[in-house]
């Protein structure tokens, strides 16, 4: 079934990451397949309405393609980890067929021995700094051996660095090896004081172009891939070295219990804070780290992940350290509830819930208020507390109030529900008005803020209840 190739796909990926893959590198920038370069093969964040798998890196795979497209995927994965074509062999039968009922296997035998080490070794050694790749040196030293199996043995040689590419070095081939490795550990052991344990690609090679800068030209080394593959070599694969964690293009002091992305990086920023995430603080750090993303809420994932919840347009607090839970959504449910019966209303207008009401709530980090943009993001992240805020809909910047609240089973869903029976309770309808005049009285109603929908309103309450003419300039509305 789909299920089981899907599943075949992400078993594949999980290996490779585990085996730390230099290969997969480059699927963090690009797509695994070139008719697809739209977008890359590990993505930074779920699509919404496709079936995505959630991997031990951080990023998301999608999955979400018919039994051939997943077969191609497979395949374009394992070639592009290192095994050739020999050894991917994909066999599948048509359900009901008389081989899918006979039990035959999924896929033939494949296999064989790769190159002894001591023979990898030699040839490397006479390869110099120039290295070989796996297919090379089978070729060279013993043609028609297994690749895995060599690279393999190449992997798991402390006497052989992988630069990028996939070319393997010996290290006699690098003049001044071990000084480097101490120089290099300095530089990191200075991030990491620096950055709370952290350092990465570009700021590594920024550092040793400038304390290495004899030893990168001398060992032909002048590249960032190539610095970080060193550092790699250094401080994750030797047996006897000092390690640390590596996923590109970051490096961290310690396994860290957070995604190895930079949404991870926001967590740990914000645990230090007590959970409390700064976008000015969050900004310098990222660009002090030389990271480049699109946008802090891009970054955050604030609109399709509940890890972070909005609290001003400034500000950001870690969910897992505001203590969310069964009992605390309740509470939050049990507030609400207890706020429209008092008020006796179908709708609610946030900017109407005064402080006292907002302190009632549960407690939050740092001792902060609540504030009405922290309530709505918590109703739309966590929709079981049973309401939830109403807006116009219009792709409105995310710290945009929201024009009411009504509980998640009313029979007010919209923004022209909610202004339909405002407009109800202070008019005799129908009522003829300028598009102005009903946007100022909203506004002053609390439901919009400055000159929020001056051009759009028409299009908010683009509903039959609403008659526009004179070029959207003047309006009927008409109620229910």
């Amino acid at each position: 079934s789909g299920k089981n190739w899907a599943r075949i796909l992400v078993g594949i990926a999980e290996q490779e990451i585990e085996r730390k893959n230099p290969a997969l590198d480059s699927l963090y920038k690009q797509s695994l397949l070139a008719n697809k370069k739209d977008r890359t093969f590990f993505l930074k964040a779920k699509i919404e309405g496709l079936n995505c798998s959630e991997l031990s890196n951080g990023y998301w795979l999608n999955v979400n393609y018919s039994i051939p497209r997943l077969m191609e995927q497979i395949r374009a994965l394992c070639l592009h980890c290192g095994y050739n074509k020999s050894q991917v062999v994909i066999y599948g039968v048509p359900k009901g067929s008389s081989s899918a009922k006979s039990g035959n296997p999924a896929a033939p035998k494949t296999g064989g021995n790769g190159v002894a080490i001591e023979k990898a070794e030699a040839f490397l050694k006479t390869a110099d700094l120039q290295g070989a790749k796996v297919q090379k040196l089978i070729d060279a030293v013993q043609p028609g051996a297994a690749v895995y199996p060599t690279k393999n043995a190449l992997d798991a040689s402390d006497n052989v660095i992988e630069m990028p590419n996939g070319r393997y070095v010996h290290v006699d081939a690098f003049v001044d090896l071990d000084e480097a490795e101490d120089d290099m550990r300095d530089i990191l052991r200075t991030h990491f004081a620096q950055f709370g344990g952290y350092s990465n690609n570009k700021l590594l090679y920024g550092a040793a172009s400038h304390d290495l800068s004899m030893f990168l030209n001398d060992n032909d080394c002048e590249d960032i891939d190539s610095v970080y593959a060193l550092a790699q070599f250094f401080f994750s694969k030797k047996s006897d070295g000092e390690k640390f964690t590596f996923s590109y293009p970051h490096i961290f002091e310690h396994k860290p219990d957070y995604p190895l992305t930079l949404k991870g990086l926001m967590i740990n920023f914000s645990r230090m804070n007590d959970g409390v995430l700064s976008a000015d603080e969050a900004k310098d750090y990222l660009q002090k780290t030389m990271l480049t993303y699109g946008s802090l809420n891009q970054l955050l994932a604030i609109s399709s992940s509940d890890t972070f919840l909005l609290y001003d347009s400034n500000r950001y607090l870690l969910t897992e350290k505001v203590g969310v839970t069964a009992e605390w959504k309740q509470t939050v449910h049990d507030k609400l509830d207890n706020l429209f019966r008092h008020a006796n209303v179908a709708f609610i207008i946030p900017r109407d819930i005064n402080q006292a009401w907002m302190n009632a709530l549960p407690a939050l980090p740092h001792g902060l208020g609540w504030t009405a943009l922290l309530l709505q993001d918590v109703m739309r992240k966590f929709p079981d507390i049973g309401y939830r805020p109403v807006t116009s809909e219009l792709g409105q910047a995310i710290d945009t109030i929201a024009a009411a609240i009504v509980p998640t089973n009313s029979a007010v869903q919209s923004f022209p529900d909610v202004v339909t029976l405002f407009m109800q309770e202070k008019h005799s309808l129908p009522k003829r008005m300028s598009c102005e005049e009903l946007r100022v009285e909203l506004r002053d109603a609390g439901m919009l803020e400055g000159n929020e929908l001056i051009y759009a309103l028409p299009k908010a309450l683009d509903d039959y209840r609403f008659s526009w003419t004179d070029e959207n300039k003047m309006v009927l509305v008409r109620g229910n």
